[in-house]
């Protein structure tokens, strides 16, 4: 049997929101989701990765509109943690807009897990922005 090992699991880090763009769900035939680039300070802990970044994807489901979220989602849980670290989010009209105000900006991100687990799947865990940097 081949032995399996446990990938390091890194709590936190600095870093730059390098993009933030919407993606076609590769999950489902329509639908799109957003996806997050980050670019962490300490290029090593990501050493002999393909892109050397930390990638995050949000689904869109089908209830989440241009300017609405399904509430008790897994985006509005990110949504609320980015508005904690970037107030001026709460001013945005659009869902994209509001996380879209992440890009460029340094952050340290922390290893939270935002959503439950459904249909016998564990919820994973995220990177959500903790802190704004300088």
């Amino acid at each position: 049997m081949v032995d399996r090992t446990k990938a390091e699991m890194i709590e936190s880090f600095d870093g730059l929101c390098e993009k933030v763009e919407i993606v076609p769900d590769q999950m489902r035939d329509s639908g799109e989701q957003i996806h997050m680039e980050f670019k962490p300070d300490d290029e090593e802990i990501l050493k002999g990765s393909k892109t050397g970044r930390f990638h995050e994807w949000l689904r869109l489901t089908d209830k989440t509109t241009e300017t609405t979220v399904p509430e008790g989602s897994k985006i509005e849980a990110y949504l609320k943690e980015i508005e904690v670290v970037l107030p001026e989010t709460k001013k945005t009209k659009k869902v994209v807009e509001a996380f879209m105000l992440m890009q460029g900006k340094k952050f340290t991100f922390v290893r939270k897990t935002l959503g439950k687990a459904f249909k016998g799947h564990e919820a994973k865990p995220s990177f959500i922005p903790q802190t704004l940097l300088d």
